[in-house]
């Protein structure tokens, strides 16, 4: 954990390289999650994508542990799903 506590130390100093490793760490969970409860793949990816870009902006909320990264995509993924039944 010691690692992805300095990813996101530096990171939130602006050190674009280190956010790219969040991401990767995260990519794949992100992916499966997101995967799991949508049937599109085009939405699949709009759900990572936004919540990318959230993470990113969001940068300076995050505590050490970025635990946020694979939560929020549940969220994004219950709200596509709520839009489609609609």
């Amino acid at each position: 954990m010691g690692l992805l506590k300095a990813l996101v130390k530096k990171a939130k100093k602006g050190d674009g390289e280190a956010f790219v490793s969040l991401v990767k760490q995260y990519e794949d969970v992100l992916y499966r999650t997101a995967s799991r409860m949508l049937n599109n793949e085009e939405d699949v990816a709009d759900v990572m994508q936004d919540t990318i870009i959230s993470a990113y902006e969001k940068l300076h909320t995050l505590k050490n542990c970025p635990k946020c990264i694979y939560m929020r995509p549940k969220q994004k993924c219950r709200l596509s799903a709520a839009l489609v039944v609609t």
